[in-house]
């Protein structure tokens, strides 16, 4: 029996060439699903209605629940890898959205705070009405905080980070 080391450094350099390549060529190519063609934010999410939850006062609620349009959506790249979310923020002023991160979480909250006044029997009332919303997003196990960005753009706050379906692939130096 004779022993053979292993030749781990030539076979990476081979395996990194080859992804480099394939990359560079899928890059290049249009993709076959006309959904996962990158558009612009502005463009691609302009026709996202805000979520209907007016009601008008005086009539009554039927007793089946109504679904409401989610104010968050989806969108994954091209790759598989990321995911962007667009949160609706319609009337939310930037530094009323605070996002938080830890380990396998995102956490994003904010407020919103409307006052009416009016005049009832000669006296003028005010009400305030302070609603608190929160959102969390799962990470997968392992995320940095590096691969996490975000920013506020018109109504939208567009999140983007790792997608919890892809694999981590990560070079161990020997």
């Amino acid at each position: 029996e004779s022993y053979v080391p292993p030749v781990d450094e030539g076979l990476d350099d081979l395996w990194e060439t080859l992804r480099q390549k394939k990359e560079l060529k899928m890059a290049k190519e249009t993709p076959k699903v006309r959904s996962l063609q990158e558009q612009p934010v502005e463009e691609e999410f302009s026709h996202i209605e805000a979520p209907d939850l007016d009601v008008p006062v005086g009539t009554q609620r039927s007793e089946t629940l109504r679904r409401q349009k989610s104010i968050t959506s989806f969108r994954e790249s091209p790759d598989g890898r990321i995911i962007a979310a667009f949160i609706e923020m319609r009337g939310v002023q930037k530094q009323d959205v605070h996002v938080s991160y830890s380990r396998n979480r995102l956490v994003i909250s904010w407020k919103s705070v409307e006052i009416s006044e009016y005049e009832e029997n000669g006296r003028v009332i005010r009400e305030r009405l302070e609603r608190d919303f929160q959102r969390v997003h799962p990470l997968p196990e392992g995320t940095r905080f590096e691969e996490i960005s975000g920013v506020m753009n018109g109504r939208f706050l567009v999140l983007r980070y790792p997608n919890s379906r892809s694999f981590r692939v990560e070079n161990i130096p020997s």
